[in-house]
């Protein structure tokens, strides 16, 4: 049991032992387990180009349940990604290409733009979604003054796709944010999901979730 408690709201690191499953369409498993932190990761790369045909995706299932047995309202984890560009995403939203869906979290109701990292005060506010710490990604659109942070899109205009290929890479070709999400009132399994389209296939055609801290209501 790993637990803690972040500005007073209690939180779970997840682990491999809090996965249900990892389900996914149309990838294959680069890597996935507990890192040498004990943070559980899914590495995952994208093996059809979409568009026209198939394309991918994957969710990851966490129980409903964890720590000493209470239900995890509130999610927060780290997306990184591979240098290959793709014109359609989606990050847990109803706007799917590879079966990913929503995976049990609420749509995305947050600001229109990255915020930096998060301190105790917004922590708080768990009502409010969030993309933040971001690099190379919603923070390069809407420093190019489009309006950034959307959970789908499905286009090859420049204008705040974030994944297109004429945005710069830095620091390993990598591009990485955090997102903090509400889950909904279910109680089966849910967590972070990411499906693709009108993508590459080549070796950096890939996506990896890492990081994932799940919190308790602080009402509960």
């Amino acid at each position: 049991m790993v637990m803690s408690s972040v500005y007073g709201t209690p939180s779970h690191k997840v682990r491999a032992a809090d996965i249900s499953s990892l389900d996914y369409t149309n990838m294959t498993v680069l890597d996935s387990g507990d890192d040498n932190w004990g943070n559980y990761f899914a590495k995952m790369h994208f093996d059809e180009p979409g568009c026209s045909g198939a394309s991918g995706g994957f969710r990851v299932d966490i129980n409903n349940l964890v720590g000493s047995g209470w239900r995890w309202e509130y999610i927060t984890f780290k997306w990184t990604m591979g240098s290959s560009a793709f014109a359609c995403w989606n990050f847990n939203s109803s706007s799917d290409y590879g079966s990913a869906g929503t995976n049990g979290l609420e749509l995305y109701n947050g600001l229109s733009y990255p915020v930096g990292p998060i301190s105790g005060t917004n922590l708080e506010g768990l009502s409010t979604d969030k993309v933040f710490f971001c690099q190379n990604t919603f923070n390069t659109a809407y420093d190019a003054g489009y309006n950034a942070v959307t959970m789908s899109r499905c286009d090859n205009s420049l204008d705040y796709n974030v994944f297109h290929s004429s945005y710069a890479h830095g620091d390993g070709l990598q591009k990485q944010f955090y997102m903090r999400r509400r889950r909904t009132s279910s109680t089966g399994v849910a967590g972070p999901s990411h499906s693709r389209s009108c993508n590459g296939t080549d070796v950096n055609s890939w996506a990896m979730v890492s990081d994932i801290v799940v919190f308790r209501n602080p009402n509960d």
